[in-house]
């Protein structure tokens, strides 16, 4: 998903795999964001354009049912979408 989406190459980078999400104790923080682990899960939240980029992330979502994995998106980042989305 992160192809179809304008984003500095940090912070694809940095992000790599990990759900987006704000769950858990602060890990790791850089210039583009957080890292937060909450059990053996890790979460990343961005710095910018939080809403954004979960509004393009629902979208997708939504619209190619079944397209990520429950282990890839956990409930935790599918409920932090939702809300940056709206914020």
């Amino acid at each position: 998903m992160h192809a179809i989406f304008a984003a500095d190459s940090s912070v694809n980078g940095s992000r790599g795999n990990i759900p987006f999400g704000n769950k858990g104790k602060v890990v790791e923080e850089d210039q583009v964001g957080w890292t937060y682990r909450q059990g053996g899960q890790r979460f990343f939240e961005p710095r910018i354009n939080r809403g954004a980029l979960a509004r393009a992330s629902l979208y997708i979502l939504v619209c190619y049912a079944g397209c990520a994995h429950p282990q890839y998106l956990p409930k935790e980042s599918v409920e932090w979408m939702i809300e940056a989305a709206q914020e």
